[in-house]
């Protein structure tokens, strides 16, 4: 299964769970085995980053194949990379840009 997280873009089409808001992907995350996670940097104002989310994942033995960071925030594109590449060892970490 596949996971889509963004709180702006368009979601893909078929074959996808998607959602906009942290608290909906941790409770997705939960109790769903998705093996490919599409996560955005900025996930809102005032609200937890697809970093914060990592982390979380991480934290709670979620351990996709593979992690999408399709962020163009620069510097939070930067940091999901890096933590995903020293928390997330067995998966395959990959970056798309989206408009």
């Amino acid at each position: 299964m596949r996971l889509f997280v963004d709180d702006l873009r368009p979601f893909p089409s078929g074959g996808c769970e998607c959602c906009r808001d942290p608290e909906q992907a941790k409770l997705l995350l939960s109790v769903l085995p998705f093996d490919h996670v599409s996560l955005d940097y900025d996930l809102g104002y005032d609200k937890e980053t697809g970093y914060d989310l990592l982390v979380w994942m991480d934290e709670n033995g979620i351990r996709p194949s593979v992690i999408n960071i399709h962020s163009t925030h620069p510097f939070g594109r930067k940091k999901m990379w890096d933590y995903a590449k020293a928390h997330f060892p067995a998966s395959e970490i990959t970056a798309v840009m989206l408009p």
